[in-house]
């Protein structure tokens, strides 16, 4: 408080004490001498118009008033008017009282080229030309500012490295009482004009004697271009658009800071980042509700969160993604103290609570560029809605969504966002889904694509524990897939086409329960290759045994059709010999592609060959459909089930 008290000490004795002392014949003499000893005083070349004293009240007004930069020549910063009116009978009490101050036309041009400024020199000057030590105890000086205005100044600021550029055309400042080294209260504003229309005001009150404050702060129309060489530090982009509008209110100790209630609400508007040369991220309006954000505990409670218009492009590479690219990599500095750690994670986890979550009309487009075709995919009018959310506890959300050939997503949530892969329980609806949008991950694993059909999908699943138990159940209707793609090899080897031939029914739907489960804390764990692995087995299985695909179609599953076991003694086809005759000739009638195998074993009496032959041909059964041979792998008595396809996948 001390080096502040005496910081504004200097600056007030530079600007109204010392052109004072100067110019106590008159005000030409004054002026005369800040024109010809400029250098002295400041490094730089000062020219001033008009120095007007007038020592008995107290005054003194400047005009025209221009510091140049180190070459001489260029301006660095200057006013149009100084009026001050001090009361000089308080100097002799180590009290600096200024009845008035008003500084007009303020301008100055802040350039900066690496960590160097074009007013370091100026620093620099002032603070070698202050050679006073202090020998022994000095009374604490105390502040006194009425009616301070600061008006339409403007400063304009560029980094010469970046080339970023920001200029405050019309900034504005009102204090009608300030203290500082007492116990009264102060209160002042500030407003700025940004020079693309945007505006800030801020009113302050302080009360020294409690140590309290309270800020107002409107933000209105603020272009985030303005920020982009500060988001630049930690996003590789291209461009950011938008503007940003806020009111906030903060109030608390001003020795705890960091504990201090702020609320208020936050709007941003036209949100554009661009990077890579694609809108990365889009949004058309953000409004945020604030309760309270309170740092030093580090708890952000919102009171409603609503998004609007939220666009998402995420794209996937063999060398990484979308957002892995965007965040800029900084390296990690080798001098960094190993307490560091510690330090860290004993810091206070951040907790949250939103009252109301609302996102509408928003969109996700996903593209994956790791697969021999590139799946190009966009999930749209995506609305969710959740209450009472928190970082802790167990939450619950609602999803809907369309799909690109008009089908639709549904989805309920409830888990926990802090350790999640404690607890999670997921539904999920998919109806109306065109399986042609998928067409690249097919092919990548199968070598073919869909030419019709279409998907829907109910998934249940639940994380407990770090155990995931999926449950999904598939609908496909009308599923067809085109030839094999030549000289291409797949993933995996998955006979796609003949699979789902085998499992259609009669109406040409297919329906799969699909159980995929695992600890997901495990990190060989992947879901997606769990499920096609899970879903591939079953295909081949499938594929490879149509007798018992087509009899699990037809709800024969519990039929055992791998053996048509003959009684030895007996050599006679009983009742229920028959019955399983007539569920293979079901299925033999329900696929004209399928071709029985039945292989006699040693003991059997061939004349039964005949009577198997008569039976299917009294159902309609094409001969050429039953192939009978012999086998001698098998030591039981009867025939060995089998199967094939007359026409299998080219």
């Amino acid at each position: 408080m001390k080096r502040i008290v005496k910081i504004v000490a200097w600056v007030v004795g530079i600007v109204v004490v010392l052109p004072l002392l100067l110019s106590l014949p008159a005000g030409p003499i004054a002026k005369s001498y800040l024109n010809s000893h400029g250098p002295q005083l400041l490094g730089r070349q000062v020219s001033v118009q008009h120095v007007g004293l007038n020592l008995l009240g107290g005054s003194l007004k400047v005009r025209g008033l221009q510091i140049s930069e180190e070459d001489g020549t260029t301006p660095f910063a200057g006013f149009d008017t100084l009026d001050v009116r001090l009361h000089l009978l308080a100097l002799p009490f180590h009290t600096v009282h200024l009845r008035h101050l008003t500084l007009a036309g303020l301008h100055a041009n802040l350039l900066q080229d690496g960590e160097r400024f074009n007013f370091s020199s100026l620093l620099e000057h002032l603070s070698s030309s202050d050679s006073t030590k202090q020998t022994g105890h000095s009374s604490p000086w105390r502040i006194r500012l009425h009616n301070l205005r600061l008006a339409h100044a403007r400063l304009h600021y560029a980094d010469l490295q970046s080339h970023k550029q920001l200029t405050l055309p019309d900034i504005n400042l009102r204090v009608p009482d300030f203290a500082l080294g007492g116990e009264q209260s102060s209160q002042g504003g500030l407003s700025v004009a940004f020079a693309d229309g945007g505006s800030l005001g801020l009113d302050l009150q302080y009360d020294d004697a409690l140590r309290r404050y309270r800020m107002d702060a409107t933000l209105q129309a603020f272009s985030l271009e303005n920020l982009e060489s500060i988001v630049a530090d930690y996003l590789d982009m291209d461009r950011l658009r938008g503007t940003l509008q806020a009111h906030l209110v903060a109030d608390g100790d001003v020795r705890h800071l960091l504990g201090s209630h702020i609320g208020g609400n936050v709007g941003i508007d036209a949100l554009s980042l661009r990077a890579d040369r694609h809108e990365v991220l889009t949004l058309d309006s953000l409004r945020l509700d604030i309760n309270n954000l309170n740092l030093e505990r580090n708890n952000y409670n919102l009171q409603r969160l609503c998004v609007d218009g939220l666009g998402v492009e995420y794209e996937l590479f063999d060398d990484g993604n979308t957002l892995g690219r965007l965040l800029v990599q900084h390296e990690q500095d080798s001098t960094e103290s190993v307490d560091a750690a510690p330090a860290n994670a004993s810091a206070t986890p951040a907790t949250f609570e939103v009252g109301s979550l609302q996102v509408r009309r928003s969109q996700v487009h996903y593209v994956d560029h790791t697969l021999p075709d590139k799946f190009d995919f966009r999930v749209n009018q995506i609305a969710v809605d959740a209450v009472n959310l928190s970082s802790s506890g167990i939450n619950s959300a609602r999803l809907r969504a369309t799909l690109p050939t008009g089908g639709t997503v549904k989805a309920n949530w409830q888990g926990r966002l802090q350790r999640w892969q404690y607890f999670q329980l997921l539904t999920l609806d998919v109806d109306g889904f065109d399986l042609r949008q998928v067409n690249p991950y097919v092919v990548a694993y199968t070598g073919r694509e869909f030419e019709d059909g279409i998907f829907g999908l109910h998934t249940t699943l639940r994380i407990d524990q770090s155990q995931l138990e999926n449950h999904n159940t598939i609908d496909i209707y009308k599923a067809t897939v085109g030839k094999k793609r030549r000289h291409f090899e797949p993933r995996a080897n998955i006979p796609l086409k003949t699979a789902l031939y085998l499992l259609k029914d009669k109406n040409d739907r297919i329906m799969i329960e699909m159980p995929v489960s695992g600890d997901i804390s495990n990190p060989e764990f992947k879901y997606m290759k769990a499920v096609w692995k899970t879903l591939g087995n079953l295909l081949v299985k499938v594929a490879t045994s149509p007798v018992r695909g087509i009899s699990q179609a037809l709800g024969h599953g519990d039929q055992e059709l791998d053996f048509l076991a003959i009684d030895a003694e007996r050599q006679a086809l009983q009742s229920e010999h028959f019955h399983t005759l007539s569920q293979l000739a079901s299925i033999l009638q329900a696929d004209d592609n399928v071709q029985l195998l039945l292989a006699r074993t040693p003991g059997t009496d061939s004349t039964l060959d005949g009577t198997i032959r008569q039976y299917f041909a009294s159902q309609g059964i094409a001969d050429d459909r039953l192939v009978i041979t012999t086998t001698d792998t098998l030591q039981r008595t009867g025939y060995a089930i089998g199967s094939a396809l007359l026409h299998t996948e080219e």
